[in-house]
């Protein structure tokens, strides 16, 4: 704000400078310390506000010889994002993770959080005896998709919807969700249901030709190519209780661990959330299991 020099501030007799935290009188355009203001609560020139006038530029007597410290409000070391969980600047506005606004601003009208990261449900909510807190931490990316379907699965809310990500992508959503042991498991028995494919494709690749395989060849072949949606099928129906127990499994292992709330955090995030090292290596190996499987269906 351009202040004009010589300016006081009408309830403290202050000279104003362009570096002040500055309020402007709505009803005469008096210029006043932000400070002052906010400790009076109220325009040091009432009288000016019933006729037309120039600003005023006398300094008002304060109503006390002393204005009052205003306390300072401790600020929290981070500011978490409530939809991604990323530790930011206490002093930001915008995760600079994922960009959404951290806190409505009484300076910022209009802004608002867009996202509820727990997807309606309440922080202390308990499901299956942990808070919805605890599992947001855990499940990190996607809690507000998650969580309201954790909560169906305890209450035992039927229908619960499909789970599209573990349909088309079984084991990569296994592994990236850091849901090891299962994904090792589906792995295995996926390999064993391509195992005519590779046959067919190792054979045909050695003689060089195309070659006859038998009928039963072709019925085991088109077994397995069935059966290889069996698991997909039951992972879009029941991939969310799998989940559902591996976080809330994961939540009571923590907090046994670390009762402290900022060390579970960190802990949550570092062996919770999803896998990035897993979600480039699946994505590599589905793009080269398509290739390898066109490949091998016109080979044979």
């Amino acid at each position: 704000m351009n202040i004009e020099k010589g300016t006081v501030c009408p309830l403290c007799g202050k000279p104003l400078t362009e570096n002040d935290d500055i309020v402007v009188c709505p009803d005469c355009g008096t210029p006043h310390h932000r400070a002052c203001w906010k400790a009076h609560g109220q325009c040091g020139c009432p009288e000016h506000h019933t006729t037309a006038h120039e600003t005023c530029s006398e300094p008002a007597a304060p109503e006390t010889s002393e204005i009052p410290e205003i306390p300072e409000v401790q600020k929290p070391e981070v500011q978490v994002c409530f939809y991604c969980r990323t530790d930011n600047d206490p002093d930001a506005r915008f995760c600079h993770h994922c960009g959404h606004p951290l806190s409505p601003a009484p300076d910022m009208p209009g802004v608002r959080l867009i996202f509820d990261p727990l997807g309606g449900v309440k922080p202390d909510a308990q499901i299956d005896g942990v808070s919805a807190k605890d599992l947001a931490d855990v499940v990190g990316p996607r809690s507000s998709y998650y969580l309201p379907i954790f909560q169906r699965i305890a209450k035992k809310q039927r229908p619960l919807p499909l789970n599209l990500s573990a349909l088309f992508f079984d084991m990569q959503w296994l592994f990236i969700r850091k849901m090891y042991l299962p994904a090792i498991g589906i792995t295995l028995l996926e390999l064993a249901l391509a195992a005519p494919s590779i046959w067919g494709f190792v054979v045909t690749f050695i003689a060089g030709e195309a070659l006859n395989f038998s009928s039963s060849f072709w019925l085991l072949y088109d077994a397995c190519r069935f059966l290889k949606w069996v698991p997909r099928i039951a992972l879009a129906l029941f991939g969310n209780t799998l989940y559902q127990s591996h976080c809330v499994a994961k939540v009571q292992s923590l907090r046994q661990k670390y009762p402290d709330d900022a060390e579970f955090r960190t802990k949550a995030r570092s062996q919770g959330g999803t896998s990035r090292f897993f979600t480039i290596v699946t994505t590599t190996l589905t793009v080269m299991y398509f290739i390898f499987t066109a490949w091998t269906t016109f080979a044979t």
